[in-house]
């Protein structure tokens, strides 16, 4: 196993769900000197992290000369989701900024891209998966060591504290109650950065799919009831179905193409499940998942769990 002692390592998006859970599988796995990335280190967010152990460090993706500075004193870089980019051309263009950074910065030896599954089969009209396309392509061409790591639905989809908190009785999201979900969760998508980047040189120049479970939404209404004690059924969201009728331009258009993307993905559509396995070799299921959050948006706790 390839794990040299305090190996300092950046983490950017570190106050997301997505760089969150990475600083929290680096700490764990330990061997790292854990630093994250964020605009604003005297933030709430930056402080929780902070209180892990990780050091917080001050860079905006929109000042790349900010993550050049930061990356300057690191060996191990990994890139998560940028801090709200705002639209899919942003994203990209903060995306290939960083990993220019990671270039510039001279002493990185091996670099993680947290990127998306289907991002080179979608539609070019699917603008966020694409941007992430474009990331992995710079990468690649950057002759930097590196792993692409392409998670599926993130589980925490179904229970956004602000856009979807889970509601007593039912399970929702923006997407048809046909739709297929290929998932994983966040916290799975953290352990399988750190294993990569304790074994760089197995994981360097491969692309791996991290879907670690494929479910329906009726399944996934079943595994709620079973960790609620409580039946429960899935929904659309208005709003999914409302950006299907009007969005037409702009970052609206993103999502409607989004959705429909995601929701013509199909049930036997192939994904390497195998490799997900070495790297995070007992991954959440959603039943689990449910469990551990352990009780509704409003605060009740769930009956099985009383």
């Amino acid at each position: 196993l390839f794990v040299v002692m305090s190996v300092p390592i950046l983490v950017t998006g570190a106050t997301g769900k997505q760089g969150g859970a990475m600083i929290d599988a680096l700490i764990e796995r330990k061997g790292f000197r854990v630093f994250g990335l964020t605009r604003n280190p005297d933030g709430a967010g930056a402080k929780k992290q902070a209180e892990k152990g990780a050091e917080m460090l001050r860079g905006d993706f929109a000042d790349k000369s900010s993550i050049v500075e930061a990356a300057s004193i690191l060996q191990l870089f990994i890139m998560s989701d940028p801090e709200a980019a705002g639209s899919s051309e942003a994203e990209a263009k903060q995306g290939l900024d960083c990993i220019d950074a990671a270039s510039e910065a001279g002493g990185i030896e091996f670099v993680v891209l947290a990127s998306v599954i289907t991002c080179d089969t979608c539609p070019d009209t699917v603008g966020f998966f694409k941007s992430k396309l474009k990331m992995e392509q710079r990468l690649k061409e950057s002759g930097l060591k590196h792993v692409i790591l392409r998670p599926g639905f993130f589980m925490e989809n179904f229970n956004h504290p602000d856009r979807n908190p889970l509601t007593k009785g039912k399970v929702t999201s923006l997407f048809a109650p046909s739709t297929t979900f290929f998932c994983i969760a966040t916290a799975d998508v953290g352990k399988a950065a750190a294993a990569a980047c304790a074994n760089p040189e197995k994981w360097n120049g491969k692309i791996v799919d991290l879907v670690s479970f494929v479910y329906s939404a009726e399944d996934v209404a079943s595994a709620l009831s079973r960790a609620s004690g409580v039946t429960c059924k899935y929904e659309t969201m208005f709003f999914g179905t409302l950006i299907k009728w009007i969005g037409w331009f702009g970052m609206l258009a993103d999502l409607r193409h989004f959705l429909y993307h995601i929701e013509g993905i199909k049930p036997d559509a192939k994904f390497d499940m195998e490799a997900i396995k070495e790297l995070v070799p007992e991954p959440i299921t959603i039943e689990n998942y449910f469990r551990q959050v352990g009780q509704w948006g409003d605060g009740e706790k769930f009956a099985a769990s009383q």
